[in-house]
């Protein structure tokens, strides 16, 4: 369990990943990184940042519970990534996705000075020491959708995820993107 959120970590979200792949039914993994987390953990300190990370995790599982007939699994992989795990349709998972971003857009302005939210950014050096401006911290949400038996084990799951990821985070505001499993192989 993350000390941080109690959430599983890492050895048990690979359990559930590969549980997924034998059961042969139809489920959505989302995997949930907040844009710009370092920068908000820079400027306002680190006991924000973990306050963050908190309800980042809070609103997940209450979004995931809220929104599935079964209790969804929540993971926390580390840092500011999330994992979830539903058994659920594809329209359902895209309604979880807009419901959390439209909750999480407005609850995330409370951990931010008036300053900054009437500005709508925060001016903070980045990775090369730098001033610049940067959003306010919002979510990317990746997700796969579909039976993954065409997976043969977590990581190739986690790859999937991944490829999405990297898509996603382009935007610089909150989003998602969902895709359907490649199925040809099967």
């Amino acid at each position: 369990m993350n000390p941080l959120t109690g959430l599983p970590g890492n050895i048990i979200i690979d359990r559930v990943l590969n549980d997924t792949i034998s059961y042969g039914r139809e489920f959505c993994v989302l995997y949930f990184d907040l844009n710009n987390f370092k920068v908000y953990n820079d400027t306002y300190g680190f006991e924000n940042g973990d306050k963050v990370i908190k309800f980042t995790a809070n609103c997940i599982q209450n979004q995931i519970n809220s929104s599935t007939t079964y209790n969804g699994f929540v993971g926390h992989v580390g840092g500011d990534d999330f994992v979830c795990v539903v058994e659920t349709g594809y329209e359902n998972c895209t309604d979880i996705c807009k419901d959390f971003i439209s909750v999480f857009d407005k609850e995330i302005l409370n951990f931010f000075s008036e300053e900054d939210r009437e500005k709508g950014y925060v001016i903070a050096s980045d990775r090369n020491g730098s001033k610049n401006m940067f959003g306010l911290t919002s979510i990317a949400i990746a997700g796969i959708y579909g039976k993954f038996n065409s997976f043969s084990n977590s990581s190739e799951i986690s790859k999937s995820v991944a490829a999405v990821k990297k898509e996603v985070k382009k935007e610089k505001k909150s989003h998602y993107i969902i895709k359907g499993i490649d199925v040809s192989s099967e």
